[in-house]
């Protein structure tokens, strides 16, 4: 393998499920570079060791605790007494966070235990005993989930880390974790069985070069564990260097009125907004086609929205049980058939969802269509630079005149996003021009926005053009998932 610069390697021993041996076996452990062999030293404490975190085993609970997702179908029960977590459901109908409801914490539904090392800390957390019911370690930016086997990361000093528990969709029954968190782990990469590589700053491969037994699968998991350490540490480490991005998108290209309002504001300030692009809206326009298409050659976004949407005419999109997928293919295929033949240079390929749903039958749509990304409702988070986001499911803030409190949540939000060098996304929805008497007070609000954020060093970036910048770091994370 290549390795990389100022990355400490290290190698172990494993004893394969089998072996046998009467007399002993010795072995000299060996690594050439341009032909010359390396010596290693041991490395004391890269192994379970079963220590553990606080006194009963676990993060301590600060008190018992029912909860509940009713729309979820599921509940939960935190148990201080024996440091546990009952999750009980008929059948969880979309992924659900397990957390303690009565905790304020800095990272939302991370916060079933939580802890924070005075020294980096190779940890170990297991508990998870069910394909549909994870545990979940989180620092507020990097999420690993042990999924059956444990997981196993390095843990920075003075960072508070966070564990919750994830009830995914489908899952049935009664069951109860028992989280631990283990001290004296370290995943390194198992000399001989993992490669990873690059080509290009948009490719990562990782090759086993064996596949474990069912004995081993610790094994697998890792090596999972190592090259998740290293991706996130190392692989992408040179995007911190990247500038803070900001990308401004108008929901639904409803009217030319509405298409010019937003636009002024862009031009008036010398930068370029995006727009979601409703078909049917274009094709009984021309005039709205044509200043589209002027805009798209000045640089302007042109992202996918739908062929038509408009309320319940519409409401096949909505995450119900009588959904028609037949029709959202059948709006989807129309819409991006236009969108090619009306010639947009821009990639148009990102599509902002009717409604803002998302799950996995619309994710799975849009990878049959070939739809690079989903932007999904506003979820108030941004893009970083360390992998905390799936490229079906883009965070983005909303900006409107009947929301006052907004402007103050983007800034809170933009002086974090600035300070990691991340991508914000900001919507606004074309109702809002059409209205005589907020469209100047919205032209008023969105340039104090624009001015604010580049004020305090935001770059502002047509979607497709900050999506292509940072996307080695959405491929990175799904192949992590």
């Amino acid at each position: 393998m290549t390795a990389l610069a100022n990355v400490e390697y290290g190698i172990r021993l494993v004893v394969y499920a089998g072996f046998v041996s009467t007399n002993g076996l010795d072995v000299y452990p060996q690594i050439e570079i341009n032909d010359h062999k390396t010596k290693f030293e041991p490395y004391v404490g890269g192994i379970i060791t079963g220590n553990t975190i606080g006194t009963d085993n676990i993060f301590a609970i600060t008190h018992n605790i029912s909860g509940s997702d009713n729309n979820n179908n599921v509940k939960w029960v935190l148990n201080k007494e024996n440091n546990s977590v009952m999750v009980e459901s008929t059948g969880v109908t979309a992924d659900t966070s397990i957390y303690d409801t009565q905790l304020e914490v800095s990272h939302g539904s991370y916060n079933l235990f939580h802890w924070t090392p005075t020294t980096n800390t190779p940890v170990f957390l297991s508990g998870s005993n069910s394909d549909d019911l994870w545990l979940q370690i989180s620092d507020g930016t990097l999420t690993f989930s042990d999924t059956g086997n444990g997981v196993g990361l390095i843990a920075t000093a003075n960072t508070e880390y966070f564990v919750r528990a994830l009830a995914k969709k489908g899952f049935t029954g009664k069951i109860t974790l028992y989280p631990k968190l283990s001290t004296g782990f370290a995943g390194v990469c198992g000399f001989d069985t993992t490669v990873i590589y690059t080509n290009d700053d948009s490719n990562i491969v990782a090759k086993y070069k064996q596949r474990p037994t069912y004995d081993d699968a610790y094994i697998s998991k890792d090596i999972t564990n190592a090259i998740s350490y290293i991706t996130a540490n190392k692989i992408l480490h040179p995007f911190a260097s990247f500038k803070p991005m900001v990308t401004f998108i108008d929901d639904d290209t409803s009217t030319l009125t509405d298409v010019n309002n937003y636009a002024s504001v862009f031009t008036s300030l010398g930068e370029v907004g995006s727009y979601a692009v409703m078909t049917r809206m274009l094709e009984n326009s021309i005039e709205l086609k044509n200043r589209l298409l002027e805009l798209d050659t000045a640089g302007f976004g042109m992202l996918f929205h739908c062929e038509y949407q408009n309320g319940d005419e519409t409401n096949y999109f909505l995450n119900d049980l009588n959904r028609d997928l037949s029709l959202i293919r059948q709006n989807i295929k129309l819409g991006l058939r236009q969108m090619a033949q009306y010639g947009f240079a821009s990639n148009y390929k990102h599509w902002v969802t009717p409604y803002g749903v998302n799950d996995k039958d619309i994710v799975d749509v849009a990878k049959e269509y070939g739809l690079e990304s989903i932007i999904s409702i506003s979820n108030n988070s941004w893009v970083s630079n360390t992998g905390n986001v799936f490229r079906y499911n883009v965070p983005r803030f909303s900006v409107s005149t009947t929301t006052p409190n907004d402007f103050p949540t983007i800034k809170a939000a933009a002086q974090r996003c600035a300070a990691e060098n991340g991508w914000l996304l900001i919507v606004t929805h074309a109702n809002t021009w059409r209205h005589n008497d907020v469209v100047t007070e919205m032209q008023i609000k969105l340039t104090s926005v624009i001015n604010y954020l580049k004020n305090i060093g935001f770059e502002v970036a047509p979607y497709s053009r900050a999506y292509e910048s940072r996307k080695s770091i959405f491929y990175i994370n799904e192949m992590l998932m």
